[in-house]
């Protein structure tokens, strides 16, 4: 599988404007070789000398995957946990204008096996024994369950933020998207976006992206087509609820639902909890959107924040 090769280009956008994030704290963008591939990867790490951190989050974004939107969201986790964990999330290959790729399009098992090699490199960059805690927003969350499914033994506990795990493609969302994934509107979307881009002024484009996807900025109009492509694969991928898989390790689930969500409708929810009467899971009391890393990630980050820390303060205290 041809892999991807680092470039000098790291953008960066706040989901909130300065004022509001200046409490925050700050991460930092960097190359990360996982399994051969050239990894943009934001990272949040404790930074007091000589103390160790109490747990690591791994956010794995949903599609478009640009972790440039989850900044404010992660670093909110980092400040409701008190700065005792560290945050990392992986781009989705594909996705980084920081990477070239080539023109390799990447179908969502290949995403899969990213993000298990990337837990495994996170793996061994933390002492034996350090609670990892898996955040997939969206498919991410898909991914996440993936990652559980293949390393049991290593994930502490996956947070599902919005999962889109069954029937994507007969969703209001999934109906709408689908003419998109053929191919050949895949390319004239990725074309419309570009000569967008050179006829609209900044400030109109980004208005028109964030209508017709939620996401603004540069970076969605570069992997537009990746997005789409990765869409398609999801559309034809994730039907059946994977029962069995969840059925093992629900107990190791939070899933979190919203109640006007087009690509999760409530079905989805009521399905769970009638499946999982004992499992955890929550239906959102905020009026969060799908979206909801612009204009949301606070709310969201707060609200993960205090799961993780729970999480790993009963992992620590079981070590």
């Amino acid at each position: 599988m041809p892999r991807q090769t680092p470039s000098s280009t790291f953008p960066t956008t706040q989901t909130l404007a300065p004022n509001e994030t200046a409490h925050l704290p700050s991460g930092s963008y960097e190359v990360w070789t996982v399994a051969g591939w050239h990894t943009h990867t934001l990272t949040f790490r404790r930074r007091e000398k000589g103390q160790g951190v109490k747990g690591v989050v791994i956010v794995v974004p949903g599609n478009p995957g640009v972790i440039q939107y989850y900044e404010t969201f992660m670093a909110e986790i980092v400040a409701e946990s008190r700065g005792e964990v560290d945050v990392v999330a992986p781009q989705h290959l594909g996705h980084s204008t920081a990477i070239s790729h080539d023109g390799v399009k990447y179908t969502l098992e290949d995403q899969i096996k990213h993000k298990v090699a990337f837990f495994d490199e996170v793996v061994r960059r933390y002492p034996a024994g350090t609670p990892i805690v898996l955040v997939g927003h969206s498919i991410g969350s898909y991914m996440a369950i993936q990652v559980l499914k293949a390393r049991p033994k290593g994930v502490t506990k996956v947070i599902a933020l919005f999962p889109t795990l069954q029937s994507m493609a007969v969703t209001p969302n999934g109906r709408s998207v689908g003419l998109l994934t053929m191919p050949i509107l895949r390319q004239l979307a990725a074309c419309a976006a570009g000569f967008m881009r050179t006829v609209l002024p900044a400030t109109v484009f980004n208005y028109a992206v964030a209508a017709a996807t939620g996401y603004t900025g540069r970076d969605l109009e570069i992997t537009v087509q990746n997005f789409l492509y990765l869409a398609s694969w999801e559309m034809a991928q994730v039907k059946e609820l994977d029962t069995q898989t969840l059925e093992q390790h629900v107990d190791k689930i939070i899933f979190y639902y919203g109640q006007a969500d087009g690509w999760c409708p409530m079905g989805h929810y009521e399905d769970m909890v009638r499946r999982f009467p004992n499992g955890e899971i929550y239906l959102c009391e905020d009026d969060v959107p799908h979206a909801f890393v612009v204009g949301f990630a606070d709310v969201m980050g707060k609200k993960v924040g205090k799961w993780v820390q729970r999480v790993c303060s009963q992992q620590n205290t079981m070590n």
